[in-house]
């Protein structure tokens, strides 16, 4: 069981959507009259009068089931389910209209209710879809139900603005991480498709604590497009990538091993044998320096001394 929440401006759109359709059943209504789409949305907007400061008075949440749980899913359990999801996100004390729909393969029911309580009082919607992933998530656990894939089952093709944006960039990414092995490749892959990243650091330091997403102008938190897409969690799948990878070939191990050794050691080789070489040729040079630039005067004097000795040479062998 999955729960989708929205908010919007017009009960009269929101009804005739429910409605106007010939797969529609009304399971349950509470402080509304159900004779028809009209009479709803009038008296849905009667009681949005007590509050006319709020612009978003529709609330409509939408729960689905996996199609594995179709043939115990009821009309009653159905309803059953959807009070019991009410009562978790305090959804009480004001209008209330659950419309079944059976015009697609999983079961799913609507959930209109009118933010403007019974005594004028609005219902809040603070933290209003981590409350329902909380509850859709409880529900499934205590009544049974099979867990649902929340991204598989949805219908890209009817999707439209942030949502399109936010399932566009789900797709790209979890299709990159199955050969990304690092930021980088992460980067390059969804570069092609469009979608940048951005990387959010603590206040005053380097250090990065966030990852955002962006397509078409619009930028989502990586934690918003899939719990799993936080920073952190996209690290250590990155870094488990690359581990694996150089658990299971060992040439791409030993290459990096290699491209290790090519970024740092040698380097270091080069410029001691540049040190080397620069040291040998100033010694030389300096050699080479003293004795041309030697004073004449001792050269000759070498010259002299020489030419004595031979001499001296010559009358001992006569």
């Amino acid at each position: 069981m999955i729960g989708k929440v929205i908010e919007g401006k017009s009960f009269g759109g929101c009804v005739a959507y429910l409605l106007d359709r010939e797969k529609a059943k009304i399971l349950y209504a509470e402080g509304i009259r159900t004779d028809d789409s009209k009479t709803i949305t009038m008296d849905f907007n009667a009681q949005r009068k007590m509050n006319p400061n709020l612009t978003k008075a529709v609330g409509h949440y939408i729960l689905s089931w996996s199609e594995q749980d179709s043939k115990n899913l009821t009309e009653e359990v159905i309803l059953k389910a959807t009070r019991a999801y009410l009562d978790r996100m305090n959804i009480k004390d004001t209008q209330i209209l659950i419309v079944q729909h059976t015009d697609r393969a999983h079961p799913h029911a609507h959930v209109v209710f009118n933010r403007v309580g019974n005594g004028g009082r609005t219902i809040t919607n603070s933290f209003v879809r981590k409350r329902n992933m909380e509850a859709t998530q409880a529900i499934t656990k205590e009544w049974g139900f099979q867990p649902a894939d929340e991204k598989r089952g949805v219908n890209r093709g009817r999707l439209k603005g942030t949502d399109k944006v936010k399932y566009e960039i789900y797709d790209a990414v979890k299709s990159a991480l199955k050969t990304a092995n690092n930021w980088n490749d992460l980067k390059t892959q969804l570069q092609y498709r469009g979608i940048g990243i951005q990387f959010k650091t603590r206040r005053g330091s380097d250090a990065i604590q966030g990852v955002c997403f962006s397509k078409n102008g619009i930028q989502l938190k990586g934690s918003y497009v899939d719990r799993s897409f936080s920073y952190s969690k996209l690290d250590q799948l990155l870094t488990a990538n690359s581990q694996q990878l150089q658990n299971t070939d060992p040439f791409a191990k030993g290459a990096a091993t290699e491209k290790r050794s090519l970024n740092h050691e040698q380097p270091i080789q080069e410029v001691k044998n540049e040190k080397h070489i620069q040291r040998a040729v100033t010694v030389g040079t300096g050699l080479l320096e003293i004795l041309m630039d030697a004073p004449s005067g001792i050269q000759q004097d070498v010259d002299d001394e020489f030419k004595k000795r031979k001499r001296k040479r010559k009358k001992l062998k006569r």
